[in-house]
């Protein structure tokens, strides 16, 4: 019995390792490949602390991921944990969604025509007063 257990035990850790390099960076799924202009990194600069976008587009459907990142001051950048994004795009129109501690916020954009910045309004879906937001197309 003993040995069918270690048997099961490796295969579990196992499959644990292989989901864990295939995740990549704390347990992110990869993003689909897309081939549309909004696939990529896109960033919202702060002086500590910014807003991080990875997104993916095939067609009018966007997904990808909401983090949160901050300078922290001698241990290096961090990232935060990663918050799915769904959204639809008609360019140069783009509608991104998340949710973050049950708050649901929406991002009503636009696309430059250069396809460097998605600016628009932002905050909780629904509710008036979102505040504008400028991503730029990170380059690395």
């Amino acid at each position: 019995m003993s040995a069918i257990r270690r048997v099961i035990f490796t295969a579990v850790m196992s499959f644990a390792a292989i989901c864990a390099l295939a995740c990549g960076d704390h347990g992110i799924a990869p993003l689909p490949p897309g081939d549309g202009p909004l696939t990529g990194k896109w960033i919202e600069p702060g002086v500590d602390t910014w807003v991080q976008l990875d997104l993916s587009q095939s067609s009018s459907r966007v997904v990808g991921y909401y983090r949160l990142g901050s300078a922290n001051f001698g241990n290096g950048a961090r990232l935060g944990d990663p918050v799915p994004v769904t959204g639809t795009a008609a360019l140069p129109h783009v509608i991104l969604n998340w949710t973050i501690n049950g708050t649901a916020f929406t991002m009503d954009a636009t696309l430059s025509a250069d396809g460097n910045s998605l600016t628009g309004a932002l905050g909780p879906s629904g509710q008036p007063g979102a505040s504008s937001s400028r991503f730029n197309r990170a380059t690395q």
